[in-house]
């Protein structure tokens, strides 16, 4: 449209009409195609948007259930082809609704991207971080063993703990250190943990190693043994009560 406009500018002699036409219908297919432009810039942004409702929780700004479930499955499909291990942290906080309760959702809120924000500051960012519940996360961490993981998760609840509004949490800590072929079952095995370290008092991590044995089969090695050098310093006061 713009060169159609532009090759009128030197109309033939003697034909102003041709030339007023021409000019019109020039900048009527310009106006068009400027039209076209911004309504597809338009439906860009609209489904941009509509992505990120459908796969971001929109309270903290994380994978919501059904973004993570995808892309947790994509580290699955990419374990299996690389060979590598992969752990998965099952977060659950601890008195999140007595914070709730006691002092409002707007402080729960609080703690919830407190939370967030920690995590999410603590991992690397091709890690798989997600909220699958009201007070449950999920982390993902490709290539890394029970060991390390176990490192990382405590460095991040001890830094959740020395914070000035501190949060607890208690971890299930799930290391397929073979190629994982069913997201689900890990999943529920790290939920399974967690459970556990609730049961035993909270504000720890229960761990287990899981191994493909055979088709269609696993054996899972618990670590309960050294779940006890897992308990970190908690204040009298509880979260609750701190609000």
């Amino acid at each position: 449209g713009a060169f159609r406009f532009a090759a009128t500018a030197d109309p033939p002699t003697g034909e102003p009409e041709t030339f007023a036409i021409a000019t019109i219908d020039g900048a009527a297919l310009l106006a068009l195609l400027l039209g076209f432009a911004f309504l597809a810039r338009a439906l860009h942004r609209a489904i941009s948007t509509l992505q990120q409702q459908a796969t971001f929780d929109p309270l903290t700004g994380v994978l919501n259930k059904r973004g993570f479930l995808q892309a947790a499955d994509r580290e699955r499909l990419r374990s299996l082809r690389s060979g590598l291990p992969m752990t998965i942290a099952y977060f659950d906080i601890d008195g999140l609704k007595e914070v709730n309760d006691e002092a409002g959702h707007h402080m729960g809120d609080a703690l919830l991207r407190t939370f967030t924000a920690v995590v999410s500051g603590s991992i690397r960012s091709y890690d798989v971080f997600g909220r699958v519940g009201g007070d449950e996360f999920v982390l993902v961490l490709s290539g890394i063993e029970q060991l390390e993981a176990r490192g990382l998760v405590a460095r991040i609840c001890s830094h959740l703990a020395e914070g000035s509004d501190p949060v607890f949490v208690s971890v299930g800590l799930v290391t397929h250190v073979s190629p994982v072929d069913v997201l689900e079952d890990l999943l529920r095995e790290a939920d399974r943990l967690m459970y556990r370290a609730k049961r035993a008092g909270g504000n720890r991590i229960a761990g287990a190693v899981r191994q493909s044995v055979g088709a269609g089969s696993s054996s899972v090695i618990d670590l309960s043994a050294i779940d006890s050098d897992d308990v970190r310093p908690r204040a009298a006061t509880s979260v609750a009560e701190t609000r």
